[in-house]
């Protein structure tokens, strides 16, 4: 698969009922806007299921919490089970979950198909309720580790302004075929000013790379352009946003990369 021509995730799950066919489609924001926007984020075991009896298409999930990443401790979340439609999603009892979850229209915080959940190794260690470590970390995506690294207190920040960033198509091309020591991300903070304009970046976690490629930055404050949701051209106050950049080993006949995106 090549790699290169994925600039966002997008799940497609196909449910056949006879001759038809029903899709269930969903985009999961990169890593970090899942994290800004999500109200809570745990590891959880999954430990009993039952059907909601005021909706049919809700299950109630009683959860073991094993790592709180945002949000306060529950020990029941809904799952959008929606078991009749393309989007069916129901966990298993006993299963391991890193959870996101957005409270919906009503408040309630409650987690499926599209709310991009990641089943994680099954494999833990019951008395002491800690998670195996190699195994578990090689099968985790970038969101955990990301996770693991970043403070409490940079997991709340919150991009009020709607701001997104953009590269061009040449971004970061002179780390193709780079190699790298140690986690496969790195994290930069950006200021940036009333006119959309980057200000400062400030590393929080660079890459070690086994050549002598030096840091990020000066490609970074060369390439990376800001931009509103909203096409605005200017915001009402300097804002901070924090920015992942993401290490791709080679597969195949292609090249390692750097990539804004988690593939």
């Amino acid at each position: 698969m090549n790699l290169f021509k994925f600039y966002s995730l997008f799940i497609l799950f196909f449910l056949f009922n006879g001759k038809n066919a029903n899709a269930c489609d969903c985009s999961i924001p990169n890593v970090l806007d899942h994290i800004r926007e999500s109200d809570f984020i745990a590891v959880a075991k999954i430990n009993s299921l039952s059907l909601d009896p005021e909706n049919s298409n809700r299950h109630n999930a009683e959860i073991e919490i094993l790592k709180l990443y945002k949000g306060k401790p529950i020990k029941e979340i809904k799952v959008w089970s929606l078991l009749n439609s393309s989007c069916s999603f129901l966990p298993d009892e006993g299963s391991l979950w890193l959870i996101f979850s957005t409270k919906n229209y009503e408040g309630i915080l409650g987690f499926g198909f599209c709310s991009g959940a990641i089943l994680l190794d099954e494999e833990f260690d019951k008395k002491k309720k800690t998670i195996n470590t190699k195994d578990f970390y090689d099968k985790t995506s970038f969101r955990l580790q990301v996770l693991d690294f970043l403070p409490k207190s940079k997991l709340k920040r919150e991009n009020k302004a709607g701001l997104y960033i953009s590269t061009s198509d040449e971004y970061l091309s002179g780390y193709r075929g780079s190699e790298i020591e140690g986690d496969r991300f790195a994290l930069y903070e950006l200021s940036i000013d009333t006119n959309l304009s980057i200000e400062a970046i400030e590393p929080i976690k660079e890459f070690t790379f086994s050549s002598s490629n030096g840091s990020l930055i000066p490609h970074l404050k060369q390439d990376l352009k800001v931009w509103s949701k909203d096409q605005e051209k200017t915001i009402a106050k300097p804002q901070k946003m924090i920015i992942a950049i993401y290490y791709y080993p080679a597969e195949g006949e292609y090249e390692s990369f750097l990539s804004l995106f988690d593939l």
